[in-house]
């Protein structure tokens, strides 16, 4: 992951745990990133990247396969849409992504529905 360079370890469990093209049992998902967090020398900064890296990169996810599916016209990436809509949701519930919730709130509420009108 990340190319072997040195980067945020959050990143790394996010692209595992929450892959864009297939689910990961939720229970699964849930103990694998609790037990990042805990081993980590400060979870709680821990569980700060990973709330803001995993709605980053979902997000740029989610905008990459609108636009496989709208302008170069691939529209099998409108089935991945939902999937990128519930992780968004469930990382801005995060506690420690309240600000970016409320940002998102305000100038992307598209981005906190179910993921049923992407």
């Amino acid at each position: 992951f990340q190319d072997a360079l040195i980067g945020q370890s959050a990143y790394d469990a996010v692209s595992l745990l929450e892959d864009a093209r297939r689910d990961v049992d939720p229970g699964l998902a849930d103990e694998l990133y609790q037990e990042e967090r805990d081993q980590s020398s400060n979870p709680g900064v821990y569980a700060m990247d990973y709330a803001i890296l995993a709605a980053q990169r979902n997000m740029k996810i989610l905008g990459v396969f609108v636009r496989l599916a709208v302008r170069d016209k691939k529209p099998q990436y409108r089935d991945f849409l939902p999937r990128m809509h519930r992780h968004i949701a469930k990382d801005l519930d995060r506690p420690e992504a309240a600000p970016l919730r409320e940002w998102t709130a305000r100038y992307v509420p598209a981005l906190l529905s179910n993921g049923e009108k992407p």
